[in-house]
């Protein structure tokens, strides 16, 4: 749905040509493969950050019924909300693209309409997730659930990523303001600890570990397979090296057509309307330097990527147009992208079939869970033996 919606932005602000080459860079993409079975926050928000993108121009290209199209940005800003907060992070980066927009004072009247009919489809969809809450939910999650500033706190460790001791420490207070006290004293003194240099550094490896690798997590998905066996193996398993490079191919790829499409947003002087686009990616970039970090939340903005990078590769071409106006030039480059194409196509199907996954039916933290009721004088001994050593220990 959210690369839906990019195809849909980008034939409607650039061109049909620029919005094909984004769907052929999907195609392409490796993750589009590898994280499609998976349904987390991070994936199902895609379709509503883009949504409200998209439905934000149609409101501003529409003189009659725009109402409808504001209230649409503003029920796909809610519904994103509520799966994943970095999806409001477009709905910023809408409201800073329209205030920058206003030249006159009709522009400032409508886009206080505008902005009235995005909040209040916003507020519907508050109402409606806390009444279902309110209906269907019974236990209360005030004491146990992490606080903002938890986050953060464990966004200023080592490096930046999940840290169970973290997770431990915040979860060791009751209440939500001893929570918070507790994380702000701990984040200070990190900051403290870091000093300048240190925090800079620290922003350095977030970075990195967050958008460099091109993974994006996607062995975690895949460590329930049944074995390493047969063709997984080359995703997951001994022989897993090309796929990871070829990841970290694409990554590259991916990151030149976005500087690409930055350096061409600075020597055109009009059609600037993708402005918000690069506004919304560079601002989830600067959520994950303050949030914690981990290789698969760069999800989140895969499909603001995508569409940077096509427009990024667009503008290379039209760059080198005099050279590219030689016939044998454009008919050796079109013959050597389709052969690519169908290389990647043809082996993205071997590799992926038959690919055997364990659905194991478990519940974390649910209030039907029993404590165990072994003493720690008891003795727990092993009762069965194992061809491979364990990966991590649960009591």
């Amino acid at each position: 749905g959210g690369v839906f919606f990019g195809y849909l932005l980008l034939k409607y602000l650039k061109d049909k040509k620029t919005a094909v080459l984004m769907l052929l860079l999907t195609v392409v993409n490796p993750m589009m493969y590898l994280l499609t079975g998976v349904y987390y926050s991070s994936t199902i928000s895609l379709f509503f950050g883009m949504g409200a993108i998209y439905f934000y121009f149609c409101g501003k290209s529409t003189k009659r019924k725009s109402w409808g199209y504001f209230l649409l940005v503003g029920i796909c800003l809610g519904f994103g909300f509520k799966i994943r907060a970095t999806a409001f992070i477009c709905g910023i980066a809408l409201a800073i693209y329209g205030l920058l927009s206003w030249r006159k004072w009709s522009d400032v009247k409508q886009g206080v309409k505008n902005l009235g009919l995005t909040m209040a489809g916003f507020l519907m969809v508050l109402t409606l997730f806390s009444a279902l809450h309110n209906l269907y939910v019974q236990a209360d999650y005030s004491d146990t659930e992490y606080t903002v500033l938890h986050y953060v706190m464990m966004g200023a460790n080592g490096n930046g990523t999940y840290s169970p001791m973290d997770a431990a420490y915040t979860q060791s207070f009751h209440g939500k303001e001893a929570k918070i006290a507790a994380n702000k004293e701990r984040l200070l003194e990190r900051v403290e600890e870091m000093k300048l240099p240190g925090i800079f550094a620290l922003m350095g490896r977030k970075l990195t570990i967050t958008f460099s690798d091109g993974t994006d997590d996607y062995y975690d998905a895949f460590n329930g397979a049944q074995n390493d066996a047969g063709r997984l193996k080359y995703l997951n398993g001994s022989k897993k090296d090309f796929f990871a490079g070829y990841c970290h191919v694409y990554n590259t790829m991916l990151w030149m057509g976005m500087f690409l499409s930055l350096i061409s947003g600075i020597s055109r002087q009009k059609n600037q309307r993708l402005f918000v686009v690069k506004l919304a990616a560079l601002g989830g970039i600067a959520f994950q330097l303050i949030w914690e970090c981990g290789e698969a939340y760069s999800v989140p903005y895969i499909v603001l990527f995508l569409v940077m990078a096509a427009e990024g590769i667009g503008f290379m071409q039209e760059s080198a147009e005099p050279l590219l106006n030689r016939k044998m030039i454009r008919r050796g480059s079109a013959a050597g992208a389709f052969m690519l194409f169908a290389a990647v196509i043809l082996w993205g199907i071997k590799a992926f079939s038959g690919i055997v996954l364990v659905n194991d039916d478990y519940r974390v933290r649910q209030t039907t869970y029993e404590l165990s009721t072994h003493s720690a004088e008891e003795v727990v001994e092993q009762t069965f033996t194992t061809s491979e050593i364990f990966s991590g220990n649960y009591f």
